[in-house]
């Protein structure tokens, strides 16, 4: 006896190949398929044109070699026509998408912006960060060096008071093992005392995770502002 199943899948097939509206429910899934294949290759072509016709590389090559103002100034005018070139795109990218909502897979649609859009917004960002530690003119150089020294010590006390947090949770745990094991706090009992103690120290492991973590991000912050400074301060007449 044949399957009901495989029934179904044959009956299934009979209609789509024999019958008219099984036809027509082809040529529709057919015809909606190409037009979704058409509109990602529109998307792929806008954003190969942008990468394509952008100098990004090119100036990203040029500001590590930058050491005065007027060679930033110059840098900086082209950086800034480039970066609207990019935002540009963007758009047009945004717009392609929004016109061809109703054809593109809509579950797909953040997967087409990480494929075709997100590479033209990396290199726009990467553009602007460049641009804003690149000072023009010495009066610029000790703005951008004030707030950055000044930051690194805003940085530098909030790992001191998540340091002071850490050491204040083991001190804790600290004393809660001394009295571990103690029953009626007189009578002493080592095999509770060492279940007790493996008790605080998985707590207090627990605690002090997180702020070993703010810890390392505010050194990883740290160290990116000394480079930071390193890069403002090579800038001369």
């Amino acid at each position: 006896m044949m399957p009901l199943f495989l029934l179904c899948l044959i009956g299934l097939a009979v209609w789509a190949f024999i019958t008219p509206s099984g036809q027509a429910f082809l040529r529709k899934c057919s015809k909606s398929q190409q037009s979704s294949k058409v509109a990602v290759s529109k998307l792929a072509s806008i954003s190969e044109a942008v990468i394509q016709k952008s100098n990004f590389q090119l100036l990203m090559n040029e500001f590590t070699q930058l050491a005065t103002f007027s060679g930033v100034a110059d840098w900086d005018e082209r950086a800034n026509n480039e970066l609207q070139n990019l935002f540009d795109g963007l758009q047009l990218l945004d717009s392609e998408i929004d016109r061809q909502s109703k054809i593109l897979n809509k579950q797909k649609i953040d997967v087409y912006k990480a494929r075709y859009r997100q590479p033209i917004e990396n290199m726009a960002e990467k553009l602007q960060e460049a641009i804003d530690f690149t000072p023009n003119s010495s009066s610029e150089q000790k703005l951008l060096l004030k707030e950055l020294r000044q930051l690194k010590k805003e940085m530098q006390l909030e790992k001191r008071e998540v340091a002071a947090s850490a050491k204040e949770i083991r001190e804790k745990a600290r004393l809660k093992s001394i009295y571990a094991g103690r029953v009626l706090g007189v009578i002493y009992n080592s095999k509770i005392a060492a279940r007790e103690r493996r008790a605080i120290r998985y707590a207090r492991e627990a605690e002090v995770a997180p702020h070993e973590d703010i810890k390392a991000a505010i050194e990883r912050k740290i160290l990116q502002i000394d480079k930071d400074i390193l890069w403002a301060e090579r800038f001369t007449d």
